[in-house]
């Protein structure tokens, strides 16, 4: 059964702060960045890529990324109507469009 993305924008904005992943180098300092809002909040960044990128969102994980002007990026994966994968790279700080791996 699949997820309408309005469910999971709802979902990723009460989750925002259980989305740090277990393996980050450093989970401390990326949960202060979420909770003292030096990056976007997740149902945000979900939200800005919505029109470029419809479907459904599968997974959300915030990195450090040395490629991501601000250092921060959200990878978010997006399963299209088409049945396809796409990762969409999101600036955390600006909301921009980095890069999107199809």
């Amino acid at each position: 059964m699949r997820t309408p993305l309005s469910a999971m924008l709802a979902a990723a904005g009460l989750l925002a702060a259980a989305a740090v992943p277990a393996a980050a180098a450093d989970a401390d300092e990326m949960l202060e960045f979420i909770t003292t809002n030096q990056v976007m909040p997740m149902a945000k960044a979900i939200d800005g890529i919505a029109g470029a990128h419809p479907g459904t969102v599968v997974e959300v994980e915030l990195e450090e990324e040395d490629d991501s002007p601000s250092g921060w990026a959200y990878e978010i994966d997006v399963l299209t109507a088409e049945g396809d994968v796409v990762e969409v790279e999101v600036d955390a700080v600006s909301g921009k469009i980095a890069d999107v791996d199809q």
